[in-house]
């Protein structure tokens, strides 16, 4: 800093603005109550400059003094005024040739900038600090997320992999039935479980289950019900059809029983043109009559045949069955709910009406792929581009052997 005025001793007594112009906002001043300390009074920068205390000698640098009865601005605002007034003349009469006002500036730049450039390097270093320890949690959180979801995509891929190995890959080939069936999960492993019962080269049966919920647990679940319902089909031949999936409830009843997870689903059975037929709380099995083209529900006369889901203990109970004879052409549909429930851009459910629509629209003279793919068609024009809701799995068996097609209720 260069040296700024003289020392002419201690007795000589250097006057600072306030104490000339008495404008009371020195420190216990009589208007600092209203009007607040000067920042000439209180600002140390300039301590000493013109034999001054603190900024008393060098007011007109200071921005916020009070002068002319209101309080001043910023240095280039007040100089120009500054330089008319008696204290300032006075201290550059008392100074002499030492005086220079801008010198005073000047320094007080340079020390303030210097000072604001450190406070603002010691913020700017602070906060890159926070954010690279900000960055290095994220780094961590982002690296522990990436390998929790290989895990979990390895683990999902996997069970994929095992669940498509158990079920059936293509359509059972068979001399009195032509069957069609479309599988698709909605992420990796399905908690729809689908199978063909045959021997000696006749089907014998068809089933469709769906186990509530979605991702590895169900997909699991299908493993073991996949087992134990071909255990007691296979098992349960002479049995009444509505025994064989009561039979199959107390299994998983005591596999499942602990965990949240339930079964919803339908049991075919085929005895020549005759097809017996168990509902466990599914959507319903949809016949196809060749003579007239319609669709019906099959369902019962009286009270809903229908029984509850598999695997509830709570929820045990006896089975309804009921007969179906096929003709020639006759077929029948079923359907997980990824069909029935998944929706357009309009929010609107496809729906068993549209399913029943589109299986009626279907030609007449179509295998079974190809009225499975008309299905198909309609509901992938209605969808859009819109992801399925659920897993959807459609099973479509239609009757090759020509008989007389007619309904028939187990009494």
């Amino acid at each position: 800093m260069d040296e700024i005025g003289t020392d002419d001793g201690p007795e000589r007594a250097w006057v600072n603005c306030w104490e000339l112009k008495r404008c009371g906002r020195e420190p216990g001043g009589a208007k600092v109550g209203e009007l607040g300390v000067c920042p000439a009074a209180s600002e140390a920068l300039f301590d000493g400059f013109f034999h001054g205390r603190n900024s008393g000698r060098a007011c007109w640098v200071v921005a916020g003094t009070f002068c002319k009865g209101e309080i001043q601005g910023i240095f280039a605002q007040k100089y120009r005024d500054c330089r008319k007034c008696d204290f300032f003349r006075l201290v550059q009469k008392e100074e002499g040739p030492t005086f220079r006002s801008v010198n005073v500036l000047m320094s007080y730049i340079d020390k303030t900038h210097e000072q604001r450039v450190d406070e603002r390097i010691h913020e700017l270093q602070e906060a890159k600090a926070a954010l690279e320890a900000a960055n290095k949690k994220l780094a961590d959180v982002n690296t522990d997320l990436a390998w929790a979801n290989y895990i979990a995509s390895r683990d999902i891929d996997m069970a994929a992999r095992i669940q498509a190995s158990f079920f059936p890959k293509t359509a059972p080939e068979s001399e009195e039935w032509d069957v069609a069936f479309e599988f698709t999960p909605l992420s990796g492993v399905s908690g729809d479980l689908y199978d063909f019962y045959q021997s000696d080269g006749t089907l014998d049966g068809v089933s469709l289950f769906d186990v509530s919920g979605h991702g590895i647990a169900p997909g699991l679940i299908t493993l073991l019900a996949r087992s134990v319902i071909f255990h007691q089909f296979a098992a349960g031949g002479n049995k009444p059809l509505n025994e064989v999936i009561e039979s199959v409830n107390r299994d998983l009843i005591g596999e499942i029983e602990v965990i949240e997870n339930y079964l919803t689903g339908i049991l075919l059975r085929f005895r020549g043109s005759m097809v017996e037929y168990v509902n466990a709380g599914h959507p319903d099995l949809l016949f196809r009559k060749a003579a007239t083209g319609k669709v019906q529900k099959v369902e019962a006369r009286g009270p809903d045949f229908k029984g509850n889901f598999l695997g509830v203990a709570e929820l045990e109970d006896k089975f309804e069955i009921m007969f179906l004879k096929m003709a020639k052409d006759d077929a029948v549909l079923l359907y997980s709910d990824g069909l029935s429930e998944s929706r357009n851009a309009r929010e609107e459910e496809f729906g068993t009406e549209r399913i029943v629509a589109s299986l009626e629209s279907a030609s007449s003279g179509m295998s079974a792929r190809g009225i499975l793919d008309h299905v198909l068609g309609e509901f992938r024009t209605f969808i859009g581009g819109n992801r399925l809701k659920d897993d959807m799995t459609l099973i479509l068996v239609k009757r090759r052997i020509d008989e007389e097609p007619s309904l028939n209720y187990a009494p």
